[in-house]
């Protein structure tokens, strides 16, 4: 077994001495949001590691990034931005391989009783994988990268640089069991980290029957539904190449702009916000906020006016929490009260207990739900409210909701929502209100 172990090393000097190297497949891990410049930068770092420990490189040119043929890596990372534009910057083919095929690879039992050589198993459902040198195989082939690697290299595939990490990049570079001649392929510059004064020379296309070899044996070796997956999901990145480019040309434009803003937003106020419209969902967007209230441990003020005479769920859960105050006025809607003098009593009494919790500035916030509907029907003097809401401590947030907020309220207002009705199965489909969804 270590004359058969020598043999492959030395057959695999001698050919990369005489030039005949292999054209390697990149497998790739890495961080979300990594840039391209660091995903190359870590793949030069596998390269020199592997110039480092290669006894022939006083004799053989140094591996580089022509060598490289394809680039692997997990479906899931198939709208990576930084991965596409490294592959695009390179002219290299991204194929990927699908999640549940990546499997873990384990070295294989010794069979004479001697220590194991590090062979590696086949991954399931993909491909037998050669024992290889120890000089060569460093591990068993673990997350992203190595797996990868040695899927679309093919059967009989070798790790020619196990797992390497840089930074938030993860890189293993794998030999297909046979392959062509590297040829005089040259990339005469670096399409990532030049300096941008100086022109960027089109990189040439890689070399096809290499990219055949590397990538050609996947669908022999693996089910047809799920060689058709991969063909169509890596067809899919090749095809949107250019679309992907500019896309994240388009997302890095964005993220300065959003950064300029952020770093411009740099004061904290209370808020008045208005949830109004016709559609669903005002005082239901304005409970969310209590709950961060409250789940920050801050104090939460809550009047409901109107709907005194619905249960509600949200007055059950908050109004039991030890930093929340929820009062409750109003005998129902107006067509069901349909007594003017009764509701404006009801609504006094409610604006009485709002503004006190205004006023005492014990609160971090005031939601003051279906207050629009009290001021629509002149139930209280708008000037009044308004006058109170304006002069309200300078770190308080009141909510108000309800329809048809008048539009001196949303002149006063820092942030406005209009719900607008598109579909309700109230009213198209008969469908009553529902416990977790109305109430």
């Amino acid at each position: 077994m270590t004359r058969e172990r020598t043999h492959l090393c030395g057959d695999l000097a001698r050919r990369v001495a005489a030039g005949d190297r292999p054209r390697l497949v990149a497998g790739i891990g890495c961080r979300r949001g990594t840039d391209a410049a660091s995903i190359a930068e870590a793949v030069r770092a596998a390269l020199a590691s592997l110039n480092a420990r290669d006894a022939n490189a006083a004799t053989a040119r140094p591996w580089s990034l022509d060598d490289i043929a394809t680039v692997a890596t997990a479906a899931f990372k198939a709208h990576e931005p930084g991965l596409l534009a490294f592959c695009d910057a390179y002219r290299l083919p991204l194929r990927l391989v699908p999640e549940h095929l990546l499997g873990t690879a384990r070295p294989s039992a010794p069979t004479d009783g001697t220590a194991a050589p590090q062979a590696l198993h086949a991954l399931p459902a993909l491909h037998a994988v050669q024992a290889l040198p120890a000089a060569l195989v460093r591990r068993a082939p673990a997350g992203v990268c190595e797996p990868s690697a040695l899927h679309v290299a093919g059967p009989g595939a070798h790790l020619l640089a196990g797992k390497s990490r840089h930074r938030d990049v993860t890189v293993a570079l794998a030999v297909p069991a046979s392959f062509p001649r590297t040829g005089d392929r040259t990339m005469h510059d670096d399409p990532i980290g030049k300096p941008e004064n100086e022109p960027r020379q089109a990189s040439p296309e890689p070399d096809r029957a290499a990219a055949a070899t590397a990538s050609g044996t996947h669908a022999a070796d693996v089910g047809e539904a799920d060689a058709a997956d991969a063909a169509s999901a890596s067809g899919a990145v090749h095809g949107a190449a250019a679309g992907d480019a500019a896309h994240l040309r388009m997302t890095q434009r964005r993220k300065a702009g959003f950064d300029r803003k952020q770093a411009a937003a740099d004061r904290e106020k209370g808020l008045l916000i208005v949830n109004t419209g016709t559609g669903k969902g005002k005082s239901t967007a304005a409970f969310g906020m209590a709950l961060r209230v409250v789940g920050h441990g801050m104090r939460l003020g809550v009047v409901q006016f109107i709907k005194g005479a619905h249960y509600t769920a949200e007055r059950d859960f908050l109004g039991a929490l030890p930093n929340c105050d929820f009062v409750t006025m109003g005998d129902g809607y107006t067509w069901h009260t349909q007594d003017r003098d009764a509701d404006i009593a009801t609504a006094r009494k409610g604006w009485d207990a709002a503004r006190a919790m205004i006023e005492s500035g014990a609160y971090a916030m005031v939601i003051l739900d279906e207050l629009n509907t009290v001021l629509k029907y002149d139930y209280l003097p708008q000037e009044e409210v308004l006058a109170v809401l304006r002069a309200r401590p300078p770190m308080l947030h009141v909510v108000v909701t309800g329809r048809h907020a008048s539009d001196a309220l949303v002149e006063a207002a820092d942030l406005v929502t209009e719900m607008r009705a598109v579909k309700h199965p109230y009213r198209e489909q008969g469908v009553k209100a529902q416990r977790g969804v109305e109430f």
